[in-house]
């Protein structure tokens, strides 16, 4: 075998002997780093998501607050078409309700920001548990595809002070 031969393997093999474990350091360390670099960044935005859905829901239940305590509806629980356009009117302010529905105590819908499905009985659900039997708020506990209006709904509830009607808001999720 020739010198220069000799020379120019001695040469890559010393080369690739260095070049290859320094390669592989490399590219693990990047790897290494990238990883905790993309969870940081996947956390902050949870986080920050988070922050968001909770702030929004905080403003929601202060919104069925506002309503279930509104001197309109209080005062005319026996006129659905006065209660019907007092939803419309808050529907129309505040853009974040696909419809607003007001149910009786016996979870018949008697009035809507949509005059939707007058008269029906409020669905079997976790909602409909939670505030006609336990009487309790519920708060985005429930999402479900509604059939009437063909969209992921979220639903948020206030039970109402007085004993004949409660509030039921639907979100587009």
């Amino acid at each position: 075998m020739k010198f220069a031969t000799k020379i120019f393997l001695m040469f890559l093999a010393f080369n690739l002997a260095i070049l290859i474990p320094l390669g592989i350091f490399f590219y693990l360390s990047e790897i290494n780093m990238i990883t905790k670099e993309i969870t940081l960044e996947l956390r902050n935005n949870a986080s920050y998501s988070m922050d968001k859905l909770d702030r929004n829901l905080f403003e929601r239940l202060g919104d069925i607050q506002i309503l279930a305590s509104d001197s309109v509806i209080k005062t005319n629980l026996d006129q659905p078409d006065v209660i019907a356009e007092r939803l419309r009117q808050f529907r129309d302010v505040y853009r974040a309700y696909l419809t607003l529905s007001f149910f009786d105590i016996n979870q018949i819908k008697i009035a809507d920001s949509s005059n939707l499905h007058l008269g029906e009985v409020a669905p079997q659900s976790n909602w409909v548990t939670e505030v006609f039997e336990k009487h309790q708020i519920s708060v985005a506990k429930d999402v479900y595809l509604d059939p009437h209006l063909g969209q992921p709904v979220l639903v948020l509830l206030w039970w109402h002070i007085c004993p004949s009607a409660v509030f039921i808001k639907f979100l587009i999720s």
